[in-house]
């Protein structure tokens, strides 16, 4: 059922992209995109990807990657890395994004984690636009064997200048979570809810080799208000070049209802380079 729907919303988006002569050479790439992440089945928790847009039209490519390593005492390496590709040309973009973590600490692994996400929007008027999107998720120490969601919603301009840009979002999504059986007692393995998802994303271009970017997310389960996802991504970029540029990024997460023996609160700081092709 979960690879179903999503298989579904990928044709969709499909359809829509081969019917405009303008987006038949990115057919191919989202085919290869939604085949990737209906034999990958990676993923995180909640994934802000506001952050991954670009204002350019055409279509863009952008490689990061950050390294964390320690010898001596302890030896610990930590390995991220990550892809994004968007084609926009006027009211259409579309937009996939793909990331992986993996680290150890004395030879135990404490981080491997991975995600796909894949969506389309159009934008009917300067200030108001529609998306529909899909993504797979997995990530080992929050004992999340498999989140697949799909969704569709609005998009609104608030504000938008030169440099700057606020947009607000909701959108309704079905979310499938499968948990490690063996790891929970309390919390269902298996879960299958609705989700209001909310967020205001700021850009704010500085200059032309410097940004910065914050997104806040609130998804409350439609049954359950109690039941809530917060997300807050923030996120400072430097130019070194015109294709390469260092990036600071910094997240915050709330789960209100983590499974179990899990905290609510997580946070997490990265340093990376970033290449665009």
């Amino acid at each position: 059922m979960v690879f179903s729907a999503f298989s579904s919303l990928a044709h969709t988006v499909v359809q829509r992209v081969d019917g405009n002569s303008r987006f038949r050479h990115v057919r191919r790439v989202l085919i290869g995109v939604a085949s990737a992440l209906w034999f990958a089945v990676p993923c995180f928790a909640q994934v802000n990807i506001e952050q991954h847009r670009s204002a350019d039209e055409g279509t863009t490519v952008a490689l990061d990657a950050s390294v964390s390593v320690r010898s001596g005492n302890s030896d610990l390496y930590d390995i991220a890395a990550g892809g994004r590709l968007q084609h926009q040309s006027g009211q259409h973009t579309i937009l996939a994004v793909a990331r992986i973590r993996y680290g150890e600490n004395d030879g135990t692994r404490y981080a491997s984690s991975s995600f796909g996400h894949v969506r389309y929007t159009h934008w009917f008027s300067d200030r108001i636009g529609g998306e529909v999107f899909g993504q797979l998720e997995r990530d080992r120490f929050t004992l999340l064997q498999l989140r697949a969601l799909v969704g569709a919603g609005a998009r609104l301009r608030v504000a938008s200048a030169k440099h700057l840009d606020i947009i607000y979002g909701s959108s309704m999504m079905v979310e499938f979570e499968n948990l490690d059986e063996s790891r929970v007692s309390v919390h269902p393995a298996a879960s299958e809810v609705v989700r209001w998802s909310n967020y205001v994303s700021f850009r704010w271009e500085i200059n032309k080799r410097s940004m910065l970017s914050s997104t806040v997310y609130a998804q409350p389960r439609v049954d359950r208000f109690s039941d809530v996802r917060l997300l807050h991504d923030a996120a400072f970029e430097v130019g070194i070049t015109e294709a390469v540029s260092l990036r600071v990024a910094l997240r915050q997460r709330f789960d209100n209802g983590p499974p179990d023996n899990l905290e609510k609160h997580d946070l997490f700081v990265e340093n990376g380079i970033r290449v665009r092709l």
